[in-house]
C-alpha cells in the first residue's frame, strides 16, 4: 500500500513535497552516530559502521547490520514486533554487534552504503563476520521464531 509506494518514491529519490504525513513518528530523524534510543531492546550502534566492526572484532561477534528507515513500515513492524521479543534482543546483545543503519533521509552517503551491501530494498538485515564477509542476510519483515532460527543457525557455526 501507501508506505510501500511512499518508500520506493523515496528510495528513487523522487521528492514528496506538499507536506504529506509519511509513515508516522519521527523516531531517528536526528539519529547521531552511536547514539543510543531508548524505546529500542536491542543495543544498536547507529550508522556507525566502523565502531560497530572494530567492537566485533575485539569481542570475536558477528555483526547484524538492520538496514531501516522510519518511512519503512515493514522496519517498524520487525522492530516491534520480532526484535522486541526478549529471545530475540537478549541473543542480539549477547552474541552479536548490532548495527542500524538509517535511510530514513535518503543522502548520496545512504545510497552509496546501500550499494556496497547490495541492499535493494527495506528492510534488510545482514549478518557479517568482523572482516567483512557477509554470512547470510534476510529481506522483508521477519517473526520473531524466524529471526531466532536465523540467529540460532549463526550462533551455532561461530
Amino acid at each position: 500500500g501507501f508506505y510501500v509506494l511512499v518508500g520506493l518514491a523515496r528510495m528513487e529519490g523522487i521528492n514528496l513535497s506538499s507536506g504529506a504525513v509519511v509513515g508516522g513518528s519521527d523516531v531517528s530523524q536526528d539519529a547521531e552516530a552511536g547514539a543510543v534510543h531508548a524505546e529500542y531492546k536491542v543495543n544498536w550502534i547507529w550508522n556507525d559502521e566502523s565502531t560497530a566492526f572494530d567492537n566485533a572484532r575485539s569481542q570475536n561477534k558477528l555483526v547484524m547490520i538492520d538496514f531501516w528507515a522510519d518511512w519503512c513500515a515493514a522496519c517498524r513492524e520487525l522492530d516491534h514486533k520480532s526484535f522486541s521479543t526478549p529471545e530475540v534482543y537478549e541473543t542480539v546483545n549477547r552474541d552479536f554487534i548490532p548495527l542500524k543503519i538509517d535511510g530514513s533521509k535518503i543522502t548520496d552517503e545512504v545510497k552509496a552504503t546501500w550499494e556496497r551491501y547490495g541492499v535493494k530494498g527495506l528492510p534488510t538485515v545482514l549478518f557479517m563476520t568482523p572482516d567483512g564477509e557477509e554470512l547470510t542476510r534476510f529481506e522483508a519483515f521477519r517473526s520473531a521464531e524466524q529471526v531466532m532460527e536465523v540467529l540460532g543457525k549463526l550462533t551455532k557455526t561461530k
